[in-house]
C-alpha cells in the first residue's frame, strides 16, 4: 500500500513540474493564438491562391476533417505539416449548464504527433463582442491558465518557431502593404495635381 502511495506521489510531483514547464514556456497562451488565429485557417488558406500568402512559410500542408463522437459532438482535426514532421490538432467545441442554469461553452484543444497525445489544454468561449474590452481573449476563446497533458520534446521548439516566423512574416507584409499604400497615394496625389 505505501509502495502504490509513494509511486502516486512521485507521478503527482513529476506532473506538477511538467505543467510548471508548459507555463513557463507560455504553451497554453501560444497554442491558444496559433490555433485561434492562424492554424485552424490553414486548411481553407493553404488551397487558395489569393490567401496561400497567409499560411506561414514553414506549413507544406494543412488538410482539415470533421469527425462526430458518439454523443453527436463534432470534433475539427486539422492535420498540418511543418518543417517536415506531421502534427494534428482536434478541437472539441461543447456547451454545458452550470447549477444556476446559465450556458456556457468550452473547448477542448488537443496536440498529437504520430498518433501520441503532446499537449492539451481546455478554454472557455465568450462572445466575440467582449474581443475589444478584454484583451486576453482570443478570438472569443479564453486563455488557459493548466494543461491537461503535455509531453516535452523537440516539437516545442518547433512550435516556438513557427510563431517567430509567423510574426517576421506578418511584419513583413504589413509593411510591403504600408509601402504599396504610400506609393499609391503619392501616384494620385501626382495626377490629382498634375505633379510629375
Amino acid at each position: 500500500m505505501d509502495m502504490q502511495k509513494n509511486e502516486m506521489d512521485r507521478i503527482q510531483r513529476e506532473v506538477e513540474k511538467l505543467k510548471e514547464k508548459a507555463k513557463e514556456l507560455e504553451l497554453p497562451t501560444l497554442f491558444t493564438k496559433l490555433f485561434h488565429t492562424k492554424i485552424c485557417y490553414y486548411p481553407k488558406w493553404i488551397t487558395d491562391e489569393q490567401r496561400r500568402k497567409n499560411v506561414c512559410s514553414l506549413i507544406t500542408q494543412a488538410i482539415q476533417s470533421i469527425r462526430q463522437t458518439e454523443y453527436g459532438e463534432n470534433i475539427d482535426q486539422i492535420k498540418i505539416t511543418l518543417k517536415g514532421k506531421e502534427y494534428t490538432f482536434t478541437f472539441r467545441r461543447y456547451d454545458f449548464d452550470t447549477p444556476d442554469g446559465e450556458g456556457h461553452t468550452n473547448g477542448e484543444l488537443i496536440l498529437y504527433h504520430n498518433d501520441k497525445k503532446i499537449l492539451a489544454m481546455t478554454m472557455g468561449y465568450y462572445a466575440q463582442s467582449f474581443d475589444e474590452y478584454d484583451s486576453s481573449l482570443i478570438n472569443g476563446w479564453s486563455i488557459p491558465s493548466d494543461v491537461s497533458a503535455f509531453v516535452d520534446g523537440e516539437w516545442v521548439s518547433d512550435f516556438r518557431e513557427l510563431a517567430r516566423k509567423i510574426r517576421a512574416e506578418d511584419e513583413a507584409k504589413e509593411q510591403q502593404e504600408e509601402h504599396q499604400k504610400k506609393i499609391e497615394q503619392a501616384d494620385k496625389l501626382k495626377k490629382d495635381f498634375g505633379i510629375e
